[in-house]
This record gives structure tokens, sequence and C-alpha cells, in this order.
């Protein structure tokens, strides 16, 4: 059957970094909230404030580098905000 289809969107979202889980070339990271994105390259540290770009969700999600499930996960870029 194969996994759960992706849910296309085009969200923003800004905010510090509260977990992050190193998972091969992705890192699972969770900014304030119950929300998980995933993304290529190595992990922001926690606290770091960045900005995220989701192109979309996934429900039910299945990591099998960390071996776990996530309820949702948004596929995201991220990049780290500026200090003013």
């Amino acid at each position: 059957a194969g996994p759960p289809a992706v849910t296309p969107t085009d969200e923003r979202r800004v905010g510090a970094v509260a977990e992050a889980l190193p998972a091969g070339p992705y890192c699972y990271v969770r900014l304030e909230g119950p929300d998980w994105l995933a993304t290529l390259g190595a992990c922001p540290a926690v606290a770091a404030r960045v900005q995220a770009r989701i192109f979309g969700w996934r429900q039910d999600h299945a990591s099998a580098r960390l071996g776990r499930r996530f309820e949702r996960v948004g596929f995201a870029t991220l990049t780290m905000e500026s200090n003013p």
C-alpha cells in the first residue's frame, strides 16, 4: 500500500526549536507546539529561531531511522532567523 500521501500546502512558521532529532540526511524538528517538521540537512540547535516553509503534510508518518511514528509531519525547508 505504501506510505500515506502527502497533502500539499504552502505554509510558513517562525519559532524556536524545541526538539531536533537527526535521522541520516534528514532532521526532524519540533517548534513550539505539537507538529513535527522534516527537513534535509543538519539539525538546528535547540532554542535556535528558525523560519520554516512547509510544502506538504503527511499523516501517520513512520521514520524507520528513528524507529518511531509521527501523528503528522510537515516537509519543510528551514532558514535561521538573523538576530536584529
